[in-house]
């Protein structure tokens, strides 16, 4: 894979990783979830060099202010990284010119899903533990922080032995939109719900909701798995990939 610079016209940069081979019929732009990275802790080479066999291009970036990209962490906000992936959808239909599959981990899910248009260029959907309940599930991860957030004060965090800052707007925003409806956007494309019945930050009563709603969609719920996959990383790409097998001939 190679590193390239999207630049956005208010001069943000988004760092990307990028593979396409020869060969390649579609392109999966990855979405990292909430405080990730486009590496996705150094999975996204193996999970690349398997698509790259099977004709498909690779293109994982990170949001604003997250990773190696520009910007400010503490702005964060929904509209700020469907701004982003905006950018990058325009940029790989530019560039490439191939059909588009959007995979989304947790909250860069509800990024794919929180955008105001679906552009033709995408296929189909892959959503890897993807909150739509995004007050629940934010309420959970932050606790008594969230309460601070939603009257208008910014809070001081700790992602590992990094520290951080978020604004109220990321919360505030939340009382705007409703991920469910947002869902009938996606229409009749093919969708893979991918969910682990342990998962500790997003209930997968939301999978279940997803996948009510959403009339091409497939899912996969994995017992024991948490929200990272921890123990199941690589049966969530077999699931992955033979899903994408079946519905797009990609072998």
């Amino acid at each position: 894979m190679k590193k390239i610079t999207i630049t956005k016209n208010d001069g943000g940069k988004l760092a990307a990783w990028l593979s396409i081979p020869s060969n390649a019929r579609y392109l999966l732009i990855i979405c990292h979830g909430f405080t990730g990275a486009k590496e996705n802790r150094g999975k996204i080479f193996p999970f690349a060099a398997a698509l790259n066999a099977r004709g498909a291009g690779v293109l994982a970036f990170d949001f604003s202010g997250s990773g190696e990209s520009s910007g400010d962490f503490s702005s964060v906000t929904l509209s700020s990284q469907t701004d982003d992936l905006q950018w990058v959808i325009q940029y790989a239909e530019q560039e490439f010119g191939l059909s588009l599959i959007l995979l989304g981990r947790s909250f860069g899910g509800s990024t794919i899903i929180a955008m105001p248009q679906q552009r033709e260029s995408i296929k189909g959907y892959i959503f890897w533990s993807v909150p739509i309940d995004l007050k629940n599930t934010f309420r959970k991860v932050l606790g008594d922080l969230y309460d601070q957030l939603e009257a208008g004060k910014a809070v001081n965090m700790m992602n590992g032995d990094r520290p951080f800052t978020l604004q109220p707007d990321l919360v505030l925003e939340f009382q705007k939109i409703d991920l469910k409806q947002n869902l009938s956007a996606l229409g009749n494309k093919p969708v893979l719900i991918c969910h682990g019945k342990a998962d500790e930050v997003v209930a997968f009563s939301d999978a279940v909701n997803m996948h009510q709603t959403l009339p091409q969609s497939s899912l996969a719920l994995v017992d024991q798995a948490d929200h990272r996959f921890t123990e199941f990383t690589e049966l969530r790409v077999r699931i992955t990939l033979k899903w994408l097998e079946d519905t797009f001939q990609l072998r």
